[in-house]
């Protein structure tokens, strides 16, 4: 008779090895690191004033945004080099406890793998249609609208302007409501909370918390130091808090649905903490709305269209988007699992 000792030696044996996470870089892990290493390496002052980037930031513009916009371009160029670690840094995180609590993690939307890797569905149409319409405004404006009525549209507080402030707001309070629904899952409602603040002081900063609108004026202070005069933060730190929503937009709007689509475990990492990730045809509107400029520079632009302002207003169209996903779910994710039989 076989003692317990084998039965358990023979078991242990039959069962399948578990896989985890292989210590070896993926090639994707391997090109981002590569890309981030020339990016920190050749991103300096000197060569973005060469290539024509930046250059009324870091001349031009006043000591307080020039000196912003260097400490901008520093960090940068560390946060790309930290990047780039993470190709020696890999093999203990793939070890890591965390990394195996995610791999070992059943994802509670069991439907996102059917319905988030949708490419045609109507995040994609809503996202294209309104880009097209950006382009086909950019060709034609000129020749329909008056002088008086292109200013209401592109100036500030123009129509362009509040449309990005308004998306901003309505994904502000879609967030509050999401976080209230959600309320179990901590992880997402922290999130939640915080997207809720993040683009609640968004619309504001959009249109400098009313300040026109009410007939406010700017204070001395802020007067010296803001580069429009404006009761705003964010244009007193040069390009910095544009280039960061910009970078959140590729990261978390385009990279993010790709990595979860493609690999398994950045669809568990993604449902662990709670972030909601969009779907591909959410993705591809992120993209067009990012590189909205191509279109628009093929037909030229109209007197006082900025394509910086265009590009806000459907990225904040896009959030909202995801906002309405989120909302929607998969039928599956609707309501929990149901309980297995008994046997």
């Amino acid at each position: 008779m076989r003692s317990e000792r084998d039965v358990k030696k023979s078991s242990q044996a039959a069962a399948p090895p578990e896989r985890g996470i292989s210590t070896r870089p993926p090639w994707f892990v391997v090109a981002m690191a590569v890309v981030a290493l020339l990016l920190g390496v050749f991103t300096t002052p000197d060569n973005l004033l060469a290539a024509g980037r930046l250059r009324w930031y870091l001349t031009e513009a006043g000591e307080q945004v020039r000196r912003a916009t260097e400490i901008e371009i520093q960090l940068f160029r560390i946060a790309c080099i930290g990047v780039s670690l993470l190709l020696f840094a890999w093999g203990w995180i793939a070890k890591s406890s965390f990394a195996h609590r995610v791999h070992l993690h059943e994802p509670r939307e069991r439907g996102w793998v059917r319905s988030r890797k949708t490419l045609f569905n109507f995040s994609l149409f809503a996202s294209l249609s309104c880009a097209a319409l950006a382009v086909a405004y950019s060709a034609t404006a000129e020749r329909f609208l008056s002088p008086e009525q292109l200013s209401l549209i592109n100036d500030e507080d123009g129509v362009i302007e509040y449309g990005t402030a308004f998306f901003f707001l309505a994904t502000s309070v879609a967030s509050v409501i999401l976080a209230r629904r959600d309320r179990a899952r901590r992880g997402r409602v922290l999130i939640l909370w915080f997207f809720a603040l993040a683009f609640f002081f968004a619309s504001g900063e959009e249109i400098s918390w009313g300040q026109r609108l009410l007939g406010m004026e700017t204070p001395e202070l802020m007067k010296e130091k803001n580069i429009q005069s404006e009761i705003n933060i964010h244009n007193m730190l040069g390009p910095l808090v544009d280039h960061f929503f910009l970078l959140g937009v590729l990261v978390y709007g385009i990279l993010s649905p790709l990595l979860a689509w493609r690999f398994p475990f950045f669809h568990k990492l993604f449902d662990y903490v709670g972030l909601p990730i969009g779907s591909l045809g959410l993705a591809v509107g992120f993209l067009t709305a990012t590189f909205i400029w191509v279109g628009s520079s093929l037909f030229g632009q109209p007197s006082g269209y900025r394509v910086e302002e265009m590009r806000e207003l459907l990225s904040a169209l896009c959030l909202f988007l995801l906002m309405v996903e989120v909302w929607r779910k998969a039928p599956e994710d609707r309501s929990p699992a149901p309980a297995a039989a008994p046997a």
